[in-house]
């Protein structure tokens, strides 16, 4: 008896998560890491970054400090131009 095995192919394309990113990039250092995380994951598309304030305890420019952090980021991973860095509320 001879036997057929048939493997049907249903693989779909794979589907990435839209994903903006909004965060106080210059506050913590779990800031950073979930931004360069949120880039790497091949399972995200990410729209945007968005640095937002942390308040005025360590800074009175706190939302263009977060700017600033994440675009170091985005040019030490030679990503600027390929993200958009939007600009969050400077404060609540």
């Amino acid at each position: 008896m001879k036997v057929h095995l048939c493997l049907i192919s249903t693989f779909q394309e794979k589907k990435k998560v839209r994903v903006i990113l909004s965060t106080d990039l210059k506050n913590e250092v779990d800031d950073q890491f979930a931004m360069v995380q949120a880039i790497l994951t091949e399972s995200f598309d990410l729209k945007a970054v968005i640095p937002s304030h942390f308040g005025t305890e360590k800074s009175l420019h706190s939302q263009k400090d977060s700017y600033a952090e994440g675009m170091l980021i985005l040019e030490k991973m030679g990503l600027v131009g390929k993200i958009n860095m939007l600009n969050g509320a400077d404060y609540a």
